[in-house]
This record gives structure tokens, sequence and C-alpha cells, in this order.
């Protein structure tokens, strides 16, 4: 999105002035805006999803707490609003704390996953 912003400025004797006007751009088109995992804690299924404002590849990988990959796979996905499927059994083996990592080649997003 564009944002137009300028700054007002009203002195002690009440006169006021403006700054010049600036445009900012959010440019942070990386698929990784808004990303969650639903439901967690959980048990045999869940999802990722997240907001992208391009198509393209992301990187799904799960660690143990102390750091052990576990799972890792490379996913192409279309601009816009995604879920991505996770059966639990493989992404994460046992109860336990995880962490996943999804990436998009520019940023990485690191969450926390609680399997019962």
């Amino acid at each position: 999105p564009k944002s137009y912003y300028r700054l007002q400025q009203i002195d002690f004797d009440g006169r006021t002035s403006f700054s010049d006007w600036i445009f900012l751009e959010n440019t942070s088109g990386s698929a990784l805006d808004n990303i969650s995992f639903a439901p967690n804690p959980v048990s045999e299924y869940g999802a990722i999803k997240y907001f992208k404002n391009t198509a393209g590849a992301i990187t799904i990988a799960s660690y143990t707490v102390a750091g052990q990959l576990i799972y890792t796979k490379e996913i192409f996905t279309p601009k816009g609003f995604n879920e991505i499927p996770i059966e639990v059994a493989n992404f994460l083996p046992r109860q336990g704390i995880y962490f996943v990592e999804v990436s998009d080649g520019d940023r990485t997003k690191r969450l926390k996953i609680i399997k019962d």
C-alpha cells in the first residue's frame, strides 16, 4: 500500500507550518506476511496459513527444540491467501515442542508448535 504523510507544527504563538509531503510504499511482499499455524496445540492435522503478494516457492522445515531437522519440503504457492495442510505424523513425530521455519528465500519466520 502507498501512504502520504506530512507534519504540522504549531508554535507557542499559535502560528502553524507544514512540512513537505513524503510518500512511503510498503514493499514487504514477502510470503511470510501474517503467517500462522493452526490448531496449536495440534494432534493429527494442522495447516500453515499466510498471505503473499506474489506467487513463488517457500520452504517449510520442522526442528526439535535441540535444532535437529525432522522434515523439509519446498512448495510452490500462488499469489494471495494460502493454506498448506500438514499431516502431523511425519512433520512432528511425537508429543512435544517443535519449531517450524517457513522461508521464501529472502526472509525466514519461525513458529513454535506443540504436538499433543
